[in-house]
């Protein structure tokens, strides 16, 4: 069973329980492919970095896997205004979310149109280390919130995926994944822009 996030955020927690921790989020556009039905929790897999967790089964519209659009594309701008054309609902959403294409100033996600206040530079044309830059600078301020991954609240290794993914990098979640990918640097001498640090904890004993 396929789902997809039509709601701005959508919280991941770690149990089936509202007291459980969250541990990520579900932003707007994003697939989820249904692993357990538990009323009223789901335990779900983002279809874009495998992460799994549990969420409210409300939260996620259920359909048919063929209803997805292959050339969706992921919104570059610190957040947007979309208005529901069905119930004229208004919603702000983050940098991150996945935007159907656009016609007319509308755009289809599952089965409603969406509105959009305004349609220029959603999008980054193509991966580059001074996009990366300037996707990560506009994330400055958003207060820090574990779990988070938009601008409305972010963790480290959320900011690093949401960057990289608006970018066309798709990394995972969590920094103790994302350090298993790429290439090890030998020498600080070679570091560049881009580049991503981690540090070990030593135990002393």
């Amino acid at each position: 069973m396929i789902g997809i996030i039509t709601l701005s955020i959508v919280p991941m927690r770690a149990d089936q329980s509202e007291r459980s921790e969250m541990i990520s989020q579900l932003l707007f556009g994003e697939e989820v492919e249904v692993l357990k039905v538990s009323p009223p929790w789901l335990k779900v897999r983002n279809v874009s970095d495998g992460y799994e967790g549990w969420v409210d089964i409300k939260m996620v519209d259920l359909m048919a896997a063929d209803s997805f659009n292959s050339d969706n594309r992921i919104l570059a701008k610190p957040f947007i205004t979309v208005i529901n054309v069905r119930d004229r609902q208004k919603m702000f959403l983050s940098a991150g979310s996945v935007i159907g294409p656009i016609s007319d100033n509308r755009f289809k996600l599952g089965s409603d149109w969406y509105e959009l206040s305004d349609n220029s530079d959603l999008f980054l044309p193509r991966y580059s280390k001074p996009n990366l830059i300037a996707v990560a600078i506009q994330f400055l301020n958003t207060p820090y919130l574990w779990g988070g991954k938009s601008i409305f609240g972010v963790d480290c290794s959320g900011l690093v995926q949401l960057a990289y993914s608006i970018c066309g990098v798709q990394l995972p979640r969590d920094a103790s994944q994302q350090i298993a990918v790429g290439e090890p640097i030998d020498s600080l001498d070679n570091v560049q822009e881009g580049d991503l640090a981690f540090f070990l904890t030593l135990t002393v004993i």
